[in-house]
């Protein structure tokens, strides 16, 4: 045998040709390959859905497609059930606001206007007035935030609508949106109430012809202030009863031949009698200093009472610090005498000079925001020096609302 053949059939250290071996393995591997196949094929298949019968897969598929079509048209109908009653809510919630904003353009502008006047001329309809507007109202920052709950509740509803996901709510969603809907339908209520009834005594105070000088703004103001000192009044009426009581006790106290007790107690009762009278006078002058400073508050928040002081509110240029429209600064009002009377107070919102002692400044001339038409008649310096009062009053709480500056 030549060296090429014993390279072409080789040998293995046993004896046996290596193409012989290979193909053993190579048949092993393909007998093992074909007993896995047919246990495979001769497994039963596993049923798709619990409880369905084996003898009838068709009939198990049906079962299934109907339970899930079931599901989703089940889940789908709840979610949008809930989807209708958040758009009710979130309508009420509009109609509240719309209550909100008629309060404002019907009814506080009537605090200084004809209407108002009318009803500060007649104690009985000012007392009227007076119930109507102190009750307790819902504010705009209560609207938003329900109106913000009630999108929160939405997010997975609206987000399983989307993707159209086999979602049911959870019961606490459906309670927490009828809460909302009961405080959106009681808010809407209540505000809407107050507001006719506050409009039917103005109206009715305007059909009867009263006439007067008084605004309601001032005239509630002063209503406040002679509720709180009747309150005062009352208390000390009452201490006084106590004193007088207190006294006949000395006195049988003495007469039992116990005057040391007597006066000790005595003393007592008037010491505690007097903290409690000092502590209700704090209160009531508290609370009326409260109160005189919401109503100021509320008048420095009307859109309408800003606008007649535009020439001194807002961002412009003149007055501030850089080249950068800012806010005008009190202060500086003050130092260059434009609010030192009315008439400088005046030429300062018209854009003119303003007079100091001999000389003139010619500051507010360079005003770049809106000004005043110079006054022409008595009654327009009347209306001005209203203004001027006004103004002084309500400018630290423009400096709060970020419409002036100190």
């Amino acid at each position: 045998m030549t060296l090429a053949e014993q390279g072409s059939n080789p040998k293995t250290p046993s004896g046996f040709p290596r193409n012989l071996i290979l193909w053993l393995v190579g048949g092993a591997a393909a007998l093992l390959l074909m007993i896995l196949l047919v246990v495979a094929v001769s497994r039963p298949p596993a049923p798709a859905l619990i409880g369905a019968t084996p003898s009838s897969s068709a009939a198990s598929e049906f079962v299934l497609d109907n339970s899930e079509a079931e599901r989703r048209a089940f889940a789908k109908a709840q979610l949008q059930r809930l989807q209708h009653d958040g758009e009710v809510v979130r309508e009420l919630l509009g109609d509240c606001e719309k209550e909100l904003q008629a309060w404002a353009r019907e009814i506080e502008p009537e605090l200084t206007g004809k209407r108002g006047q009318a009803v500060a001329a007649a104690p009985s309809s000012l007392e009227r007035f007076s119930a109507v507007y102190q009750q307790p109202r819902p504010r705009k920052s209560d609207i938003d935030a329900c109106r913000g709950r009630v999108d929160a509740l939405f997010e997975p509803v609206a987000e399983a609508l989307t993707q159209d996901a086999v979602y049911l709510p959870n019961a606490q969603i459906t309670d927490q949106l009828a809460s909302e809907q009961r405080f959106a339908e009681s808010s809407l209520q209540t505000l809407r109430q107050l507001r006719q009834d506050a409009w039917s005594v103005l109206s009715a105070a305007e059909r009867s012809g009263a006439t007067g000088t008084r605004s309601l703004h001032d005239a509630l103001a002063e209503l406040d202030a002679a509720r709180a000192q009747s309150r005062v009044d009352e208390i000390a009426a009452r201490q006084d009863s106590a004193r007088r009581e207190s006294t006949a006790l000395i006195a049988k106290a003495r007469a039992d031949q116990e005057l040391a007790y007597g006066q000790a107690e005595a003393a007592r009762i008037a010491e505690e009698t007097r903290r409690e009278l000092e502590r209700r006078r704090a209160e009531d002058a508290t609370a009326a200093e409260r109160s005189a400073h919401d109503i100021l508050r509320n008048r420095a928040q009307d859109l309408a009472v800003q606008a007649k002081y535009r020439p001194f509110l807002g961002k412009g240029k003149f007055g501030s610090d850089t080249n950068v429209p800012g806010l005008l600064s009190f202060n500086y009002m003050n130092e260059i005498g434009a609010l030192g009377d009315v008439k400088n107070f005046v030429n300062a919102a018209c854009g003119r000079q303003i007079v100091i002692g001999s000389g003139v400044n010619p500051a507010f001339t360079y005003n770049d925001r809106e000004r005043w038409s110079y006054p022409a008649t008595e009654e327009d310096w009347q209306e001005y020096g209203r203004r001027f009062e006004e103004f002084r009053q309500l400018a630290p709480l423009f400096i709060e609302l970020k419409l002036l500056r100190e």
